[in-house]
């Protein structure tokens, strides 16, 4: 049985690092679809161009830190779903400043910075897709199978990104 017991309102997620709260809608398909879907995009596009530079004989970045490293466009793909996913959730946010230490407007540029903040970002993804974890560990996510049972069973949900490491020990 699937027990809908995921929020359907706004609400605030337990605090982050540096004191950091968050307000977000909560995590529905159309808001993890969209942001994967993003972050796909984003990095085909940068991976293209890097093979198109790579033929015309001009490598893209000697370091490999554009389309031409696929650990680096694995580690964008999750930087950019994460941008994606504070775009599409974040509502209001507290504790975020700007340079001048002044509260910073909840804005695009502002998202890709937060995201791009490893311990925050991580923290918020986990905290975000809580309920949805929740829901899946209890057995809610599967579907049935001819038997009755969920053994076997398809899982139509693609797989999310998977999260980074943690900071080491």
């Amino acid at each position: 049985m699937l027990r809908l017991t995921v929020a359907r309102g706004e609400y605030w997620l337990p605090a982050l690092p540096y004191g950091v709260r968050v307000k977000v809608r909560p995590l529905t398909t159309a808001v993890r679809e969209a942001a994967l879907a993003e972050a796909t995009t984003r990095v085909a596009e940068l991976k293209r161009e890097a093979e198109d530079a790579a033929k015309a004989g001009t490598p893209h970045d000697p370091n490999g830190q554009t389309g031409a490293n696929a650990a680096w466009l694995q580690g964008l793909v999750w930087q950019f779903t994460l941008e994606a996913m504070a775009r599409y959730g974040i509502v209001e946010w507290e504790g975020i400043g700007g340079d001048d230490g002044l509260p910073l407007p909840l804005t695009p540029a502002a998202c890709a910075a937060f995201a791009a903040e490893p311990l925050v970002g991580r923290a918020f993804f986990l905290a975000y897709s809580e309920p949805l974890d929740a829901l899946s560990a209890e057995g809610n996510g599967s579907g049935a199978s001819a038997s009755g049972g969920t053994a076997g069973a398809p899982n139509p949900a693609p797989a999310a990104p998977a999260a980074p490491p943690g900071p080491a020990a």
